[in-house]
């Protein structure tokens, strides 16, 4: 991923990328990895407070930043 979209506070375009399964799976997997390492989520919202932040605008972006690159960054360290 580019290091300069998060530098800038901006979030990198969309991709259209297509993956395999079990790499979305294994990408799945270290981004959930990544949000209870940093103590996201775990007490307070769990799994529901994830998923509400999870949602994208009218226009198909995501409403988190944050964790829109961690997604990103999940899926290239799955390459």
């Amino acid at each position: 991923m580019d290091t300069a979209y998060r530098a800038q506070g901006t979030p990198p375009p969309r991709s259209e990328e297509q993956i395999t399964l079990g790499r979305a799976f294994d990408a799945f997997a270290a981004f959930l990895d990544k949000q209870w390492q940093e103590n996201r989520y775990r007490v307070q919202d769990g799994i529901a407070g994830l998923r509400s932040d999870m949602s994208l605008d009218p226009q198909g972006n995501p409403t988190d930043d944050a964790l829109w690159f961690d997604w990103l960054e999940a899926i290239d360290r799955t390459r």
